[in-house]
């Protein structure tokens, strides 16, 4: 992986976006780059929100199931949340955790981890692919997510956490259902 991870990339769309509509807001997700000068080059092109997706919680089982991602250190996810907290302000990035690989109360001590920092966390069922290295995997029993959704969602309230706050795809109920229990 490149040091920008992408960013020259995003910077590209994100201004040929920009030079048609000057005030939608512009996600960008990916990982967090190496340096915070990369992020600072999306938002000076007009990127207004981000997703560093951490994914699993888990060290060990990080590494297992997002090798690549793996190498980049939920410290420097952090990094990067603070920095897109400081430059752009509050609610403008957030991190996804797929339940149904890794224990249930993992995946919960991360969302509290990372929603006591101020992040909302989208939990995302896994369901495997056909075809993939994990298609044989048992998809999130619906039981756990909800036992997983009820739990972050009192973390949501504790900290304040409200997914409308947020731009991009963490304002979207679409995909994760910790909303219902706000």
């Amino acid at each position: 992986m490149t040091p920008g991870k992408g960013t020259e990339y995003f910077v590209e769309c994100i201004r040929e976006i920009r030079k048609t509509v000057k005030k939608i807001p512009i996600w960008v997700e990916m990982c967090p780059p190496d340096e915070n000068r990369y992020i600072q080059m999306m938002i000076d092109a007009g990127a207004d929100s981000f997703g560093f997706n951490i994914e699993i919680w888990d060290d060990d089982l990080r590494k297992e199931v997002c090798p690549g991602k793996s190498a980049i250190s939920k410290e420097r996810y952090f990094e990067a949340f603070d920095y897109v907290a400081e430059k752009i302000g509050k609610n403008r990035a957030g991190t996804v955790l797929i339940a149904g690989l890794e224990p249930k109360e993992s995946t919960v001590e991360g969302a509290k981890a990372m929603m006591q920092k101020g992040l909302m966390v989208c939990i995302l069922p896994f369901k495997p692919w056909d075809g993939s290295e994990y298609a044989g995997k048992e998809p999130c029993n619906p039981k756990d997510l909800l036992w997983i959704a009820e739990r972050t969602a009192k973390f949501m309230k504790k900290y304040g956490i409200n997914p409308k706050n947020y731009h991009g795809c963490l304002n979207c109920p679409s995909c994760t259902i910790g909303d219902a229990f706000l």
